[in-house]
């Protein structure tokens, strides 16, 4: 809304405030590497450009060469994946490891499915969310 990239959502940076009113925290923190284990960080496909994998995950780039694909789409992508998390309370991906969700979003260009429980996860809902995984980000919200 504002032209800022935040490059780092996930669940973990969206605090409530006591109105229901959803906040976004964390900017300014946000570093390209692995998280670690502490929570995902759900980078689309366009923000993995530039990865190197070795023994273990590594984002090999300097941060400023890797923010250059970090865009609004980048963060709506994220926000998708957030979203299902929220839902769900599961990470969209499950146990998977950070190598195994690269192969998986940019090899392989596939989206977690729909959860067979309803979560309240309507049909409108979910087609949102999907459309914030759109392959061409130019096509996402």
């Amino acid at each position: 809304q504002h032209g800022v990239v935040h490059g780092g959502l996930r669940p973990t940076n969206i605090l409530m405030k006591e109105d229901g009113t959803a906040c976004v925290s964390d900017y300014g923190m946000v570093e390209v590497q692995s998280s670690g284990g502490d929570g995902y960080r759900y980078f689309s496909p366009e923000a993995w450009k530039g990865v190197r994998i070795l023994g273990c995950f590594s984002l090999a780039p300097p941060a400023e060469q890797a923010f250059k694909t970090l865009s609004r789409s980048s963060d709506v992508f994220a926000w998708g994946m957030s979203a299902l998390q929220i839902f769900t309370s599961k990470p969209p991906w499950g146990i998977l490891t950070e190598k195994q969700i690269f192969a998986f979003v940019v090899q392989e260009h596939t989206r977690p499915d729909r959860p067979d429980e309803d979560f309240g996860l309507t049909d409108h809902i979910w087609y949102i969310i999907q459309k914030c995984w759109e392959r061409d980000s130019r096509q996402r919200p």
